[in-house]
């Protein structure tokens, strides 16, 4: 049979040997069993594995994403919020500091108010003190008038002559 191989061949033909053919095929069945047994079986195993572990990351990263997103919109928030509430307490400090500017202006115009007040009363007891003692000083005068008048015994005419040139000086003090 070894002979007549290469001459099948040199013709062209194909050698189909019924044996060989069913030992092949044998052969193959049973390094299928075999690797669908011992090879194949783990080698899906790693590759569900791998495959469960790439979705679990996946799914791992989306959720991560989803969180990232959810902070970012709560960080935001808190900076819009924070950014409102400086803007109050800003608000709140100028209204505090225009109220104890009017405050102020008012306590210094209440001052001034009273100030004048103190100084147009102070003024007013000066001038009645020396309007007293001007009236004093009038009196005694008119005393002194009186008496020199009295002392002297000259006639009416020569009083009247003596008395208005005596207001004349009285009134020159003023």
């Amino acid at each position: 049979m070894l002979l007549a191989q290469p001459e099948v061949h040199a013709q062209g033909g194909i050698n189909l040997e019924l044996g060989t053919m069913l030992f092949t095929l044998a052969t193959f069945l049973v390094l299928l069993y075999l690797l669908s047994r011992y090879a194949l079986k783990p080698l899906l195993s790693v590759m569900e594995k791998r495959e469960k572990r790439i979705h679990d990351l996946i799914a791992g990263a989306e959720a991560d994403r989803r969180a990232a997103e959810e902070k970012l919109r709560e960080a935001e928030a808190r900076l819009a919020e924070a950014r409102s509430e400086a803007e109050a307490i800003l608000a709140r400090a100028r209204h505090m500091a225009e109220k104890e500017a009017e405050a102020l202006l008012a306590q210094a115009n209440e001052e001034s108010v009273r100030l004048r007040e103190e100084a147009r009363r102070a003024i007013e007891e000066e001038r009645a003190r020396a309007v007293a003692a001007l009236r004093r000083e009038v009196a005694d005068l008119s005393v002194l008038i009186a008496g020199r008048i009295l002392e002297r015994s000259v006639d009416e005419a020569a009083e009247r002559a003596y008395a208005e040139r005596v207001l004349e000086e009285v009134g020159g003090l003023r």
